[in-house]
């Protein structure tokens, strides 16, 4: 799998859970960021998928998750590459519990330029 953003390309790597096969009939994914939120950014989906029992509320750098807002409103897919607000100092934890999908297969840097309504690609 690749994920683009901007001019840069990278592999992720594939987590195998149900909800993550469910998402990739979701796919060629192509659209722009709608936030950025430190280091986390989020694209609404168009889809919405209840998150399984995988859940968790701390990932590493460079995981790619599916997230759903506390109060179901709105779902994305989130990527985490630095600081997030709720930082232990060690790893990122996003404000409600998510569901890892992929992980960037190697360190990165991404560019802090990075900004709403840049274009996203994920392609199976």
């Amino acid at each position: 799998m690749k994920l683009k953003i901007k001019n840069k390309e990278f592999e992720i790597k594939w987590e195998k859970s149900e909800l993550a096969k469910n998402i990739a009939k979701n796919f060629p994914f192509n659209k722009k960021l709608d936030w950025r939120y430190w280091d986390e950014l989020y694209v609404l989906t168009d889809f919405w998928l209840q998150l399984d029992e995988n859940t968790k509320e701390i990932f590493e750098i460079w995981d790619i998750v599916y997230w759903v807002k506390n109060d179901n409103s709105k779902e994305a897919i989130a990527i985490f590459f630095g600081n997030t607000p709720a930082w232990d100092w060690t790893k990122p934890r996003p404000v409600s519990k998510c569901n890892l999908i992929w992980r960037i297969t190697w360190d990165i840097s991404i560019d802090d330029k990075i900004w709403k309504w840049d274009e996203i690609k994920i392609k199976v």
